[in-house]
């Protein structure tokens, strides 16, 4: 709602809740950016390769460091540590094309890098950035030329074989343009030491019983998206480094002792806005004010979001999309698949996955103005979709987007995101957050995991996706339009979905292929992923018992 408000003697009308939400993640933001910023500091230009030579400006910002994780050769007579890199691109792009390449280090036997800053130094070095060494999860190793298969690098990740180094960091300027990089240095490696001990004494210090990491199990192994468990990552905090984990229990910790203060602004400024009612000064908001502690609650809530959306740019499956320069978060695809080398995002520059970006993208959001046909509000409910919080006849339109079998674990992507809400703002929504990780029993998915067999995960999904449309025609006026999104590839899962719209009483009167999906997609670009949905649209009908043609 629109509010009009004191500050400084001044009366400004903002959204109320944009505003706060912006003006509280700011106080989190520097307070925490005061606290652990020095671990991601600026440098100056010198030694940093680019598009253009730029050797007199300081303040380049570090906005990512790039990390490959290594497991020991099995070659008896070499055992240097084989980083496993996808493919050496930093930026690709037409006009500007930057490598780094692996260098054997006869010495100490050990692989370093160097750049190759443009085309003709790729080209003159006879390297193909676009031949990493890991094909299909088979590691090669660049000194022997020894390869490591997929099945025994799984069993020394899973035994703690695995580790991790870093191998380039990532820079951009505010007053320039482009991003520049250079070989991480030992200097980069003892911040990030400085980084983890401080980790470490937090963790020590940490005032709540519950841990602030995350340390709820991943789902089990086989779960349909899920491959990382087989690599050793058995908990969600196993998906952050120590760099990230300090970043979001420091992010944390301020959501978490945040309430009162935000309390306190809200009372204040509905105080203040009573206050001009009473004085006939003016309606101040559409509609009427909120309660402090309801206002106060959407704005810790908010960010409890933030949070989150930190974490998924904060994890260690974040990629560096070298065509475009920016970073892809973890959630580029509805799984979570095994990263072999991944950058780790600084949460205090301006780029993508930084805190300012996220802030920017829920600010989006929030700051637009109610429409005129929701001036009566809306009324959110949470039930599960085969028993639905609702009378009998009692909706003019129902509109559905169910699962199609066993395409997205719902249910189980999620757990990543409910592990941290719940730390930050559990305690204010306590309804929300019974469960140590997201209820699945009753998810209407095709998930042989938690089945015998696949035929009985698919009997179990087809079971309740009927039942929902039972009920989807229970609480329809009669007459009343029921939309159902389909995008299902099998004329199988086409059977079942139509077989159970006219089962439950509904009788398809119109279908709508619609474009819903990004080309430019990572999904797209990968697979042969359908572009269109196909909106059913359907009424509700009462049958006679006998009829005539």
């Amino acid at each position: 709602d629109q509010l009009a408000f004191g500050e400084s003697g001044d009366t400004i009308k903002v959204n109320l809740l944009a505003h706060l939400v912006e003006k509280w993640a700011d106080v989190i933001y520097e307070e925490a950016r005061e606290e652990i910023g020095q671990f991601y500091p600026t440098e100056g230009a010198e030694g940093l390769v680019g598009k253009r030579k730029l050797t007199e400006e300081d303040g380049w910002v570090p906005v990512g460091y790039l990390w490959a994780r290594t497991i020991p050769c099995q070659n008896p007579s070499c055992e240097v540590q084989i980083p496993l890199i996808k493919q050496f691109w930093l930026a690709r792009r037409k006009d500007k094309r930057i490598a780094y390449r692996p260098v054997v280090n006869k010495a100490n036997r050990r692989v370093e890098f160097e750049l190759l800053e443009n085309e003709e130094a790729i080209q003159a070095a006879e390297f193909d950035p676009s031949d990493g060494t890991v094909t299909r999860g088979d590691a090669r190793c660049p000194i022997c030329g020894q390869v490591t298969p997929v099945e025994q690098v799984r069993r020394m990740a899973y035994e703690g074989a695995m580790s991790q180094r870093m191998v380039a960091v990532i820079f951009h300027h505010p007053d320039q343009y482009g991003k520049r990089y250079r070989i991480a240095t030992r200097q980069d490696e003892e911040v990030y030491a400085k980084a983890s001990t401080c980790l470490k004494q937090k963790l020590a210090k940490w005032p709540y019983l519950e841990s602030p990491l995350p340390e709820e199990q991943l789902p089990p192994t086989g779960t349909l998206g899920f491959r990382i468990q087989r690599y050793g990552m058995t908990q969600w905090r196993d998906l952050f480094n120590a760099r990230q984990k300090l970043v979001m229990v420091a992010l944390l910790e301020r959501a978490k002792t945040g309430y009162r203060r935000v309390l306190a602004d809200c009372e204040t400024i509905l105080d203040h806005a009573s206050a001009r009612d009473d004085a006939n000064e003016g309606p101040l908001s559409e509609p009427e004010i909120i309660a402090a502690d309801e206002l106060a609650r959407a704005v810790m809530g908010n960010l409890g979001l933030l949070l989150d959306r930190m974490a998924v740019f904060g994890c260690n499956l974040v990629r560096w999309v070298s065509r475009t320069e920016i970073v892809a978060n973890a959630y580029s695809r509805q799984a979570l698949p095994m990263l072999w080398d991944y950058v780790e995002v600084n949460p205090f520059s301006d780029s993508s996955g930084s805190y300012p970006s996220q802030l920017y993208y829920m600010l989006a959001y929030l700051d637009q103005p109610r429409p005129s046909s929701l001036a009566a509000g809306v009324t959110v409910r949470r039930s599960s979709a085969t028993g639905l919080d609702l009378e009998d006849n009692s909706m003019d339109a129902v509109f559905t987007d169910p699962p199609y079998y066993d395409n997205v674990p719902y249910a189980a992507l999620s757990d990543f995101f409910y592990v941290w809400l719940k730390r930050a703002v559990g305690d204010l929504f306590p309804d929300l957050f019974t469960t140590p990780v997201v209820p699945k029993t009753g998810e209407a998915i095709m998930e042989p995991v938690r089945h015998e067999n696949k035929e009985q995960a698919k009997v179990f999904f087809e079971r309740l996706l009927a039942e929902s449309f039972v009920e989807m025609a229970r609480v329809l006026k009669p007459g009343g339009v029921a939309v159902t999104v389909y995008a299902h590839k099998t004329t199988q899962g086409w059977e079942t979905m139509l077989n159970g719209l006219v089962e439950a009483g509904l009788v398809v009167t119109a279908s709508w292929p619609i474009h819903t999906e990004m080309k430019a997609r990572l999904r797209a670009r990968a697979s042969a992923a359908l572009a269109s949905s196909i909106y059913m649209v359907c009424r509700k009908v009462e049958r006679e018992p006998l009829g005539f043609w």
